[in-house]
């Protein structure tokens, strides 16, 4: 008898925390047609978001995989749109993520003149800084050098500090 009852009572405890709490998954590796389940995940955070504004009174915590995530638009998440409960986004296990509003981009670079290369990127919108090996490089600005520009070359930390 007191199996029964300790059995019933673990099956109602996992029952009504099924129907309390939602678990998303998101990879690098995923795809956004993907149910976002653990072993379906995700392959983005905006497809994740976007399931969890219809779970509607539910706890909901978006799980990252080991990766980098980059964003291609602001994700906006207000009251208005959002029926969860509540929300959590945080690594799998201690998994390592980086969320980044960069992108890759593979150039081919072709000779222009005087031991100068160039590449064409084709991109929707200008870039504001450029990266090569990890190292932030000098944008082109020639004819249209603006001297009262002011561009930040640095780090958050950078920024803290001063």
């Amino acid at each position: 008898m007191i199996r029964k009852i300790l059995f019933s009572s673990l099956l109602l405890s996992s029952f009504v925390n099924s129907f309390g709490q939602d678990k998303i998954y998101v990879s690098p590796s995923g795809n956004d047609a993907n149910r976002g389940t653990i072993t379906k995940p995700f392959e983005t955070l905006s497809a994740a978001i976007k399931e969890a504004i219809h779970l509607s009174g539910k706890d909901v915590t978006i799980e990252m995989r080991g990766g980098i995530y980059s964003l291609n638009e602001t994700i906006e998440i207000s009251s208005d749109n959002f029926l969860a409960r509540s929300l959590v986004l945080k690594p799998y296990l201690k998994e390592q993520i980086t969320i980044t509003g960069s992108k890759q981009v593979n150039l081919h670079f072709l000779p222009y003149k005087n031991g100068i290369l160039k590449a064409e990127l084709d991109l929707t919108t200008s870039p504001d800084q450029l990266f090569l090996n990890g190292m932030v490089m000098q944008m082109a600005r020639y004819p249209n050098y603006d001297s009262n520009a002011r561009v930040f070359y640095g780090t958050a930390a950078d920024a803290i500090s001063n």
